[in-house]
């Protein structure tokens, strides 16, 4: 897959529910020394078990801008043909 065919969509409201079985999750917020973190998930779930998810972290309140970790993300998709990154920049 190229990184062209990874999509970047905006990360889904709380209470909302993701439909797609393999996705990327990057969310930037601000820690308490007000830098931005970053963390980065790679979501899962089993065709027709969508109440089962498997999360696996790829970073965790890593110290990096949200631009910076949405094109690691998309480049590391595309490698895993994962179709869908999810973003949410909080850190603004």
């Amino acid at each position: 897959m190229n990184v062209t065919d990874v999509r970047v969509l905006r990360a889904l409201d709380h209470g909302d529910s993701y439909v797609e079985p393999r996705f990327l999750l990057v969310e930037t917020n601000v820690n308490a020394r007000g830098n931005s973190v970053t963390s980065i998930d790679f979501v899962t779930t089993d065709a027709g078990k969508r109440e089962t998810w498997s999360v696996r972290s790829l970073a965790h309140a890593v110290s990096v801008g949200h631009l910076g970790a949405r094109e690691w993300a998309v480049v590391y998709a595309a490698a895993n043909d994962v179709p869908i990154v999810y973003e949410q920049d909080l850190s603004e």
